[in-house]
């Protein structure tokens, strides 16, 4: 790889991804509250329609992080949905899970207008928290009955008492009764999410530009209680996806490989499965080459599975 120039707003950024010529259709959703708008990339012209992707991203990502993965994910038949008005103070953990819900619904309701694409297949993508929110989203989503499959990659699914140990580990600095919308230290550091210097040079460039840290303290309220619900095992019982698959890194800090594996041996999917990498960071999205490739390599193969 190497850096190529964008702009962002007026400023512009160096992104380790040169990415494929291609332009997005844009739909929108209009509501009292305002109005919502989401990318949906096509596949390339020389592949069959397999199916369409929903990617969740977190707080601090943005569509360059994920071109790559849109790319790759074209080249192989499937669409991607990529929502652009994503809440980005995630204020409330129950707000969160309405904005999902139209996510999943605008995908839906889009690929059913188009012709002879009404009810194929539609599968949620999300990492660290977003793919625990998917795992909760599987539990409890409103229109998960239209979802194929879920891919969780790095989930944030552990006990409350792992996760605090595991962050204050990390200098995690807990002020969530004093402060709640204040930037906190969670993976501040960009070298915990990636070890490609280029891809940290980006998620750099970016803290700076924004002033701000990735995630807040509210943030982390939504995790611990993320952590709960998935660490219930009652709850986890009523996962009722057919199609799951689980990537965890050993090199992420935040990860805890046996409660997730917990967690999808409680679920009720007819089909789930867990990858476990000796390699990659938090991100896996933007990470080393060799890493990624095996990523995408395996989340392509399990979409043309199942």
């Amino acid at each position: 790889m190497g850096l190529f120039e964008y702009t962002d707003g007026s400023i512009p950024m160096s992104s380790p991804y040169i990415p494929f010529e291609k332009t997005p259709r844009v739909i929108s959703l209009k509501r009292d509250e305002g109005t919502y708008t989401a990318q949906i990339w096509p596949i390339d012209e020389d592949q069959k329609f397999k199916g369409r992707v929903i990617i969740l991203r977190n707080p601090y990502e943005d569509v360059v992080m994920y071109r790559r993965t849109i790319d790759m994910l074209a080249m192989s038949g499937y669409e991607t949905f990529y929502y652009t008005s994503w809440l980005e103070k995630f204020e409330e953990e129950e707000m969160m899970r309405k904005e999902i819900n139209r996510i999943v619904r605008m995908c839906v309701d889009d690929l059913d207008a188009q012709p002879g694409l009404s009810g194929l297949n539609v599968h949620m993508l999300g990492s660290h928290y977003t793919g625990a929110q998917a795992l909760l989203y599987g539990i409890d989503g409103s229109y998960r009955y239209r979802l194929k499959t879920i891919i969780a990659v790095n989930p944030l699914v552990m006990p409350t008492s792992v996760f605090r140990a595991k962050s204050f580990g990390m200098g995690l600095r807990m002020k969530v009764k004093m402060k709640p919308k204040s930037s906190s230290d969670l993976l501040i550091n960009p070298e915990l999410f990636t070890a490609d210097p280029e891809w940290i040079t980006y998620l750099k460039e970016k803290q700076l530009r924004h002033k701000q840290s990735f995630y807040t303290n509210l943030h982390l309220q939504n995790i611990l209680s993320l952590n709960a619900d998935l660490s219930n095992k009652n709850k986890s019982r009523k996962f009722d996806m057919k199609h799951l698959l689980v990537v965890c890194s050993n090199e992420d800090a935040l990860a805890n490989a046996d409660a997730t594996k917990e967690f999808i041996n409680n679920t009720g999917a007819q089909q789930a499965f867990f990858l476990e990498y000796d390699h990659g960071l938090s991100n896996l999205f933007v990470e080393r080459e060799r890493v990624y490739h095996k990523l995408i390599t395996d989340l392509v193969m399990w979409l043309d599975e199942n």
